[in-house]
């Protein structure tokens, strides 16, 4: 639907749905800084790549009171897929999304050259997504920093490992905290129901 690169782009009350790519279904952004408010993501695709509904590459992602829904991943991030930079989500749902690999909710992936990446949620409810791999709410690889406050990850499922989250860390100094927040319900059919965590330190 959108492809934007070394743009500030901010979408507002905006609905993108229906679309099909081979990575960023709705949405793919790279080199610059995206906004979304009051906006619905939904039902969107990928032929052979990343991010159903939303793929960010090397960028800033803000998304605020807004829906991301049913969209679907061909491998990794069914909701959204983020490759290093910073995402920050506040009082938005991601629900019902489905990844071919890891990730269902949320995929994110450092990469190479020593980048690092971070995730911070307020307020957001990551429910009801699912991940052929690992993941099932989210997959947080190799970043730096996950940050979940006064949210709900909840009826995740992943095939594999982390239910609810799957995180691996690659220094003492990453890690994850959660706080204020809800891990319930989610399932995987190997490791860790509601977290799988390796490397780096945890606070809940």
């Amino acid at each position: 639907a959108i492809y934007a690169t070394h743009t500030n782009l901010k979408l507002i009350n905006a609905t993108i749905s229906g679309n099909t790519a081979g990575s960023g279904g709705g949405l793919y952004a790279q080199h610059g800084t995206t906004t979304v408010v009051d906006s619905v993501i939904s039902d969107n695709q990928t032929t052979f790549g990343f991010g159903g509904g939303i793929y960010n590459r090397d960028g800033g992602l803000y998304i605020y009171d807004s829906l991301i829904t049913g969209n679907e991943s061909h491998i990794d991030g069914g909701g959204l897929s983020t490759w290093r930079g910073t995402v920050y989500i506040s009082d938005t749902t991601i629900a019902d999304n489905y990844a071919g690999n890891s990730g269902g909710g949320i995929y994110q992936a450092v990469g190479g050259g020593g980048f690092n990446s971070t995730i911070s949620l307020l307020r957001t409810t990551i429910s009801e997504n699912t991940a052929v791999g690992n993941g099932g709410g989210i997959h947080f690889h190799r970043g730096a920093s996950l940050s979940i406050t006064d949210s709900s990850v909840r009826d995740n499922k992943a095939i594999l490992s982390g239910g609810g989250i799957y995180a691996l860390f690659s220094s003492a100094n990453d890690g994850i905290t959660m706080t204020g927040s809800t891990l319930s319900g989610n399932e995987s059919g190997w490791r860790g129901g509601g977290a799988y965590l390796m490397g780096g330190g945890a606070e809940f």
